[in-house]
Parts: structure tokens; C-alpha cells; sequence
């Protein structure tokens, strides 16, 4: 939420594209936007030792850890994150496999059933494994999301070509 608060901000502010992005990527760090990479190392380890999402759950209560890339302090099944729904439909119309997302799922099939508000947040939906960095559908994707902060095509076009 910072970087792209922050993103929002230098945008705002008349700084050029990359001096926001950079801005925004600056300020990622354990506390917000860092729990990205503890998502994905998590999931895909449960995922490698062949465990369900009810046993990843069971083991993460039993050792008292906190389920990266899931819970919302304000979003929840009833009120959704408009960005994880985004990702998620990106995800599976783009890519042949989505094995982590959809574990990721299955775990919030599992917390939500305690609370609403223990949904996939967004370190939880992006899935680190299969997506080359060079992938041109990414860099769209990532496009538009900066195309919306800036409020224009222009924007679009320093990214993608």
C-alpha cells in the first residue's frame, strides 16, 4: 500500500515514470509489499511436501504463524479487493498453469470458513514461479495499472515498447 501510495504521490507530484515507479519499489519492505516473497515461499513449499490446504492450515495454527499473503484489515468476502480479483482473472486467462494461485485459493477457501476477512490478499495472489520477468503480457498488464495512476495513454506506451 505505500509504494503505491507513494507511486501515486511522485506521479502526481510531475515526476517522469520511472522516478514513481521508483519511488513506489523504494518503499516496499517487510511491513508493506515485502510479505509478497514470504507468500510465495510458503505456498509453494506446502505445495513441494504435497500437503492439502486444510493440513497447510492446520500446520501453520499448530506452529502459531501467521499465513502470509492471507487476511485484510479491511477487505473482506463481503467487501472484496478489487486488485486480487484482477490479478486472479489475469492470471487464468494468461497462463497454461496457475498452481500456487490456485493453492493460495484453496487456503482461503479454508480461513475464510473462520473469519471473513481472512481472504487472499494481494502478496498472496501474485504467484512467483512461472512468469518470466521478459513476458510481454506482464509488462501490458503492469502498464495499465501505471497508465491508470497517470491518467493516460503515454504512460502505456514508455512501458510496453
Amino acid at each position: 500500500m505505500a509504494g503505491a501510495h507513494n507511486t501515486i504521490v511522485a506521479t502526481r507530484a510531475g515526476k517522469d515514470l520511472v522516478s514513481s515507479l521508483a519511488s513506489g519499489l523504494l518503499t516496499v519492505g517487510p511491513r508493506f509489499g515485502g510479505a509478497l516473497d514470504g507468500a510465495a515461499a510458503m505456498m509453494t513449499d506446502a505445495l513441494d511436501r504435497g500437503l492439502d490446504a486444510a493440513a497447510f492450515v492446520d500446520e501453520c495454527k499448530k506452529r502459531n504463524r501467521l499465513i502470509m499473503g492471507i487476511g485484510h484489515k479491511i477487505k473482506s468476502l463481503e467487501n472484496p479487493d478489487m486488485r486480487v480479483a484482477l490479478i486472479k482473472a489475469f492470471a487464468m486467462e494468461h497462463f497454461p498453469r496457475t498452481p500456487t494461485l490456485e493453492f493460495a485459493l484453496a487456503v482461503e477457501a479454508v480461513t475464510t470458513q473462520k473469519r471473513s476477512n481472512l481472504i487472499l490478499n494481494v502478496d498472496g495472489c501474485l504467484e512467483r514461479r512461472g512468469v518470466p520477468r521478459s513476458d510481454r503480457r506482464v509488462r501490458r498488464a503492469s502498464s495499465k495499472h501505471v497508465e491508470a495512476c497517470r491518467g493516460g495513454p503515454s504512460a502505456r506506451a514508455e512501458v510496453v515498447s
